[in-house]
């Protein structure tokens, strides 16, 4: 790892610790460096904090993929990983780190979400094919039309929705848009296996309540 990654690294646990809003000031004290330098390698706070998110959304996006692949999830798991016990825990503090970037720095969050977006699509493509090829999903399912359809459903409700937001628990909202979705396009195999994962995972739906895959 080269010396300016170590550094954004640093930085990235600085932020996890302290939060998003600490100063230049107290990023540069906890670094052992002036300021003036950090400024030399970071044009601002902005530049900065966009590297350490790109860095984070990875790392949390490779635990994830590890675990999938090492643990031999099942096609829906694959789709829905915080069904998954084991990956919600590893993977929580993205949500509320993406809250507070949303909060507090917009535009930097809209960027990396467009980025992530890209990511998003393109690991559902992968997905998509992988379960049409093994059964689990209709042979004629296309998948840009899926993939198009699924980012728009897995992106949180605007404010023309704040009825039912608070009417309903993002489980609710999942189980009757998403995953209705996914079913429409699933073979009978797919669907035993949707099946028998939300009655095993059912019980780990409640700590999905304040998230959504896309913030």
């Amino acid at each position: 790892m080269q010396a300016n990654e170590v550094l954004i690294q640093n930085c990235l646990q600085m932020l996890l610790n302290q939060g998003i809003r600490v100063s230049m000031d107290d990023i540069a004290k906890e670094l052992s460096m002036s300021k003036r330098t950090l400024y030399e390698l970071f044009e601002n706070k902005n530049e900065l904090i966009y590297k350490c998110i790109v860095l984070f959304i990875k790392e949390e996006n490779k635990k994830m993929e590890d675990y999938l692949s090492k643990n031999h999830s099942n096609i829906i798991e694959e789709l829905f990983p915080l069904l998954n016990l084991d990956i919600y825990n590893m993977t929580k503090d993205r949500h509320y780190f993406l809250h507070d970037l949303k909060r507090y720095y917009p535009d930097i969050h809209d960027k990396i979400i467009a980025n992530h977006k890209d990511f998003f699509m393109s690991r559902i493509s992968k997905i998509i094919h992988k379960g049409v090829e093994q059964g689990f999903f209709k042979k004629e399912t296309n998948t840009d039309i899926v993939n198009a359809f699924l980012l728009y459903l897995f992106t949180p409700p605007n404010n023309g929705h704040k009825e039912i937001l608070a009417k309903y628990s993002i489980p609710e909202i999942f189980e009757n848009t998403v995953l209705c979705y996914v079913r429409g396009f699933s073979t009978q195999k797919g669907l035993d296996v949707i099946e028998q994962t939300l009655k095993v995972k059912k019980w780990n739906t409640t700590k999905i309540e304040k998230t959504w895959i896309i913030q």
